[in-house]
């Protein structure tokens, strides 16, 4: 049982930041062949937040 524990414990961290860095590569990817449109999307949500601030500042 002690072991089981151990391996598990072991195990853990390294599935956690081989799914991070898999996580990662993917959303590079991804921004690089949806830069131009990221950004429209990005622009047009700060545009938003920021009238959503204003409106919640009044």
């Amino acid at each position: 049982m002690e072991s089981i524990k151990q391996k598990a414990e072991n195990i853990a961290p390294k599935a956690c930041v081989r799914f991070l860095f898999c996580f990662m590569l993917f959303a590079f990817s991804f921004q690089l062949t949806h830069a131009q449109s990221w950004d429209e999307w990005f622009t047009k949500r700060k545009r938003r937040s920021n009238t959503w601030n204003s409106k919640s500042l009044l």
